[in-house]
């Protein structure tokens, strides 16, 4: 049995398109592809990162709660 997997997150071309168009950005499918492709590791390492420092947050308020 495997086990349950928290939080993922997706980013898709269109993600970027709809963002660009919000911030009156023109933007090409390709160029949005781009974007993410060239980003693609540093906007997981940032996630990861975000992700870990909320645990740990959450760690140390359950921790404060028990003392």
């Amino acid at each position: 049995m495997s086990e349950k997997v928290f939080a993922t997150v997706e980013w898709t071309v269109e993600d970027v398109l709809i963002n660009a168009k919000q911030l009156g950005i023109p933007l090409s499918r390709k160029t949005a592809h781009r974007l993410l492709s060239d980003r693609e590791e540093k906007i997981t390492d940032v996630m990861v990162e975000a992700g870990w420092s909320l645990i740990e947050e959450a760690l140390t308020e359950r921790s404060a709660r028990r003392s």
